[in-house]
Order: structure tokens, then sequence, then C-alpha cells
């Protein structure tokens, strides 16, 4: 700003809803090499990691903010598990959020959310 390069060094995210359906987008990846999918995408709960060169680049849900908005806290402290361990489900978003609190992450500033 004001002719100055500062680089944006946050997780960029994205929300939208639609027809009463919301989905969420965290960290930035074109052409992903693979997508692993987990939860009821019929059912409208579910968690898409992208990755790319074996490393999760972004992440995208519906109907599990909680888990999305864990994953961008993950992504900002720099703790991104690897595609087997998301895969394997040795790691969850659940999980992370935990090991998180336990080593001193920030953790959510919204109200009643991730159980404080």
């Amino acid at each position: 700003m004001l002719g100055k390069f500062v680089p944006f060094g946050a997780t960029p995210f994205f929300w939208t809803r639609h027809y009463n359906k919301s989905i969420q987008y965290i960290g930035h990846c074109i052409r992903p090499d693979e997508v692993i999918v987990k939860g009821d995408v019929k059912g409208g709960k579910w968690m898409a990691y992208y990755v790319k060169n074996n490393r999760i680049e972004a992440v995208s849900g519906q109907g599990m903010s909680k888990g999305v908005l864990t994953m961008l806290e993950v992504f900002n402290q720099n703790k991104i598990p690897s595609p087997d361990d998301i895969r394997s489900e040795k790691v969850t978003p659940e999980i992370l959020g935990k090991s998180m609190k336990m080593t001193g992450g920030r953790g959510c500033t919204r109200a009643d959310c991730c159980n404080k």
C-alpha cells in the first residue's frame, strides 16, 4: 500500500452461500494432483483436501465449518498434515484442533466455537 510492497502472509479464504448451502474454501491450489474427499457429499457434510506435489495446498467444505476453521488455523500456523495422514484418518481436524490447543495455538476467537 502507498507504494510499498507488503506481502500478504495470511492464508486466503473464501466463504459463499447459495440456496441455503454454504461452502468454505481456504488456501490456494491450481490444478491439484489429487483431491481427498472425506464425509458425505450427497448429504452436504464433507471436506475436500486439494493436494499438489504431495502437500495439502487448500481445503474446502460444506456443513463442516468447525473443521474448515480448524484447518484455516492449521494453515496459519504452518502445521499442515501430510496427505497420507488425512487419507488414513490418522489426523482429522478434531485431532489437529486439540493438538494446537495443547501446544499453545491461538485457537478460534469465535464465541461457542471449538469447545474452548
